[in-house]
């Protein structure tokens, strides 16, 4: 089964579109994110909600946008299921993986991408003599 086709933003984060520009040139027009995925849908459960919340704060940054949301609640679902003991067939929890895959979160699809390190500011604690210079 061939792959799945990766958006221009995952070729940008993996370096694939610097490397060959000419490549992806026709898919300069494709279809981007207007924004980010925001916050939960309403109807979803508190715990629902809660893994969302997980899922968004551990996506690496730029992958997840407002088009996002659908396959998200999907995952979310699943995973409520997943870690309640419902996910009695394999395939449901083939369905998991292929989700957090294509939202770029299990340990393979993160590999593929090249993300910056975010900066961590220095906390007052980090240097309680005062030796490192803002």
């Amino acid at each position: 089964m061939p792959a799945h086709r990766k958006t221009l933003e995952a070729h940008a984060l993996s370096g694939s579109l610097l490397h060959n520009p000419k490549r992806y040139a026709e898919r300069q027009n494709e279809p981007r994110p207007a924004a980010p995925v925001g916050n939960a849908p309403s109807h979803l459960s508190t715990s629902a909600k809660k893994v969302w919340k997980e899922i968004v704060k551990n996506a690496p940054d730029g992958t997840l946008g407002c088009s996002d949301r659908l396959i998200l609640e999907v995952v979310c679902v699943l995973t409520i299921n997943f870690r309640e003991g419902k996910l009695i067939k394999a395939s449901e929890v083939s369905q998991l993986i292929n989700g957090l895959g294509r939202l770029g979160l299990t340990p393979a699809d993160r590999a593929k991408l090249n993300v910056d390190p975010p900066t961590k500011p220095n906390a007052p604690d980090d240097d309680p003599l005062g030796f490192l210079v803002n």
